[in-house]
């Protein structure tokens, strides 16, 4: 439940990446997320623990609409290309853009306005909100746009056991079908990808006819993520549910070779290179495995 819903003057609307993106900027309307997934990255970030330490929210708890972001936007973005740099926007990386709050306050869609008039060389929207098909009119405005939506599992049950206040899976899966069938460039992430039934899952999710679809795991992600998947319990909600056998990456790998049988190498990306060009380094899902039986032996 919401402690916190406000307003927030903003100093810049993109911010430039770091970590595994290669984009050269995000853009994140809100700060903070109702959704609160208990597995989201963002819950261990600086930004959040300071003011968790500050005033005890916690992840999920609040959320503050940057009024003048597409105002910034517009400014940003003129300047760049003024000066001759390359736009490429992943869009949101620490915040859903279509969460409830953007019923109320339209951030994301005025950002939008702004980058059918002002386009970037490429852009990801990524969201688990059905909401996002309200801007599908849109959508066929904003040059070299990526519509992608998350949906890691084709049951509810264990989506509540992970993300309690996250949509519901239908309403995605109908939301980016939408989409899809109005000629916007779509994509389904499976990502983080929870238990299923995996070809029973692909089936379903094929059903979108989306034209990229990615599966990552808890332990193939960048970075820290696999640590921040221990350190957040991940593990234990898995082996409470029964299905202890989805940490790593054997399971989400049993989803995508279907999926490449399904529809074909091309339209089929793991981990990070489904957003971005392919460069993950070798041996790294051994090594957040291998971190993972440090930190937790006897969960393993």
């Amino acid at each position: 439940m919401l402690k916190t819903s406000g307003l927030r003057v903003a100093t810049r609307a993109l911010s430039p990446t770091s970590g595994f993106l290669h984009f050269t900027h995000t853009l994140n309307p809100y700060v903070g997320c109702q959704y609160g997934c208990r597995f989201c990255y963002v819950r261990g970030l600086t930004p959040h623990r300071v003011r968790t330490n500050l005033t005890g929210e916690d992840w999920g708890t609040y959320v503050e609409a940057k009024v003048n972001a597409a105002e910034l936007l517009r400014k940003e973005m003129r300047s760049l290309r003024r000066r001759g740099k390359p736009v490429s926007i992943f869009f949101s990386s620490a915040t859903d853009p279509y969460q409830g709050t953007e019923a109320l306050f339209n951030i994301t869609r005025q950002c939008l306005e702004v980058l059918a008039e002002e386009p970037a060389d490429a852009i990801v929207l990524q969201t688990r909100s059905p909401l996002v098909a309200r801007d599908t009119d849109l959508f066929q405005r904003v040059p070299n746009l990526l519509v992608s939506i998350t949906i890691e599992t084709d049951d509810d049950d264990i989506r509540r056991r992970f993300a309690p206040r996250a949509p519901r899976l239908e309403k995605r899966h109908a939301a980016i079908s939408e989409v899809k069938a109005a000629g916007v460039p779509t994509q389904v992430a499976a990502a983080p990808m929870l238990p299923c039934e995996p070809e029973r899952f692909v089936d379903w999710i094929l059903e979108t006819n989306a034209d990229r679809y990615v599966v990552d795991t808890f332990t193939s992600g960048k970075g820290n993520y696999c640590r921040r998947s221990i350190a957040f319990g991940v593990p234990e909600i898995l082996e409470e549910a029964g299905y202890s056998e989805w940490w790593g990456n054997e399971k989400g790998r049993e989803v995508f070779a279907f999926l490449v049988d399904r529809v074909g190498p091309e339209r089929v990306f793991w981990s990070s290179d489904g957003f971005n060009e392919p460069t993950a380094e070798q041996g790294e899902a051994a090594a957040c495995d291998a971190a993972f039986s440090e930190a937790t032996p006897s969960a393993t």
